[in-house]
């Protein structure tokens, strides 16, 4: 604290030996008024205090300028990300999006902020995950991820995943939620194509397994093989299969349709997603094994990426709050230093341009303090040339018509017959 106290005194000493020095330059330029000390003194510093407030409003102009410059850029890099960024409340309405999220549902941002997120879900089975999704998020920590069908402004719908975190609010409970919104509609034609090859295992160069409904393994293709051979894993192809296998099949084996489940299988560093499908009229169990190593680890790199984003933003944040918090300081130094320049400056109407020791001198201004806070006409006489305007001028400052206007007329270029109407006739 105290060396920001330092610092901010030697800038404010800079600045006023900056100000004196360009006060300097100026008044070599200028004739010096033949005036008093005290006068020439008190000028000098109101010109010195009012270059030290031009310089510092440059000062706040630049530091605001570079503040919004630095705001741009993070912003820029928010609403350019490669995914979608939502914003949910705990109803489910986008509070906020970024420019590729707008883009995906191809709506305009103003579009959809304030709208429920469940009017872009394409069918019942989503709206029912993704109520899930937000119950979940809200429950268990850490982020939670499903996968529903959306669809665009233009009627076209498309596979998403959605990744989420719940945001906690100022009192500690879970507010909003934050969720990246990724299509994934290449993934699930991809699932599809895997099934659509099953009628062909030994063409297909993906993994194919078929197991009989306890998981005992029946067939598998080339690929299968190869690709326990690159894992160093026997080459049936047992150990490809995800480890609750029999309870995936149980469970598939309740569905009259044979329904199929997708999973994600972990070999010695490689991923696999697996979709397994239980024909009910053949009473066996198909696997088709999709290499995903490539995609976990762009999808890791983008989660890093992203988690290193929000620090970076998060300690910009801290950086501009100090940043603003000092610019208020100085604000409030300039707003009080404005107000006793003010004052000072109203100073400057009342006796201080009347200089004089004499008794007489003394007595009239003795009377004119007496009789200006007076709702009265008041008569000053004297010769031409002793300051009979100073001295109305600064009645008038001290009276409570200060504040309206003050006319002078020169009585000697006016005509007899007209004195007695502009003194008393207005």
């Amino acid at each position: 604290m105290g060396a920001t106290k330092d610092k901010s005194k030697s800038t404010v000493d800079g600045l006023r030996r900056q100000a004196e020095e360009r006060l300097r330059a100026k008044k070599a330029q200028l004739p010096l008024p033949q005036s008093k000390e005290n006068v020439q003194r008190l000028v000098h510093e109101l010109e010195v205090h009012q270059i030290e407030l031009e310089m510092q409003n440059a000062e706040l102009r630049q530091a605001r300028e570079e503040l919004e410059l630095s705001r741009n850029k993070y912003v820029e890099l928010y609403d350019f990300a490669p995914i979608g960024y939502f914003t949910f409340d705990a109803q489910g309405r986008i509070k906020e999006v970024n420019l590729t999220g707008a883009k995906l549902m191809g709506v305009e941002r103003q579009g959809l902020v304030n709208k429920s997120f469940a009017g872009f879900i394409a069918d019942a089975d989503s709206k029912e995950n993704f109520l899930k999704h937000c119950q979940t998020v809200f429950q268990k920590e850490g982020e939670q991820t499903c996968e529903i069908r959306l669809k665009k402004k233009d009627g076209t719908n498309f596979w998403a995943q959605l990744q989420s975190i719940a945001q906690e609010n100022t009192e500690k409970k879970a507010g909003d939620i934050r969720t990246m919104i990724m299509d994934i509609t290449g993934h699930k034609k991809a699932a599809e194509k895997i099934e659509h090859l099953s009628s062909f295992p030994e063409l297909n160069p993906n993994p194919v397994i078929e197991t009989d409904m306890k998981g005992e393994i029946i067939y598998c293709n080339a690929a299968a093989a190869k690709v326990s051979k690159q894992l160093n894993i026997p080459e049936d192809g047992r150990l490809l299969l995800p480890r609750n296998l029999p309870d995936i099949i149980k469970k598939l084996g309740q569905e009259k349709e044979g329904r199929y489940e997708l999973v994600e299988v972990e070999i010695n560093g490689r991923v696999f997603i697996e979709s397994i499908i239980a024909p009910a009229r053949l009473k066996v169990v198909r696997i088709y094994a999709w290499d995903i190593t490539k995609r976990k680890k762009a999808e890791q790199a983008l989660k890093e990426a992203h988690d290193g984003l929000e620090e970076k933003v998060e300690a910009r944040t801290v950086d501009l709050q100090s940043a603003l918090s000092k610019i208020k300081t100085m604000k409030e130094q300039l707003e009080a230093e404005n107000i006793y320049f003010r004052q000072e400056n109203k100073m400057r109407h009342k006796f201080e341009d009347i200089i004089g020791q004499s008794d007489g001198l003394k007595y009239v201004l003795y009377r004119a303090e007496q009789v200006a806070p007076t709702n009265t006409t008041i008569l000053i006489l004297g010769e031409t040339g002793t300051g009979k305007e100073l001295i109305a001028a600064a009645v008038h400052n001290m009276s409570p018509r200060k504040e309206r206007p003050l006319f002078t007329v020169n009585c000697a270029a006016l005509p007899g017959n007209l004195i007695e109407s502009e003194l008393f006739g207005r």
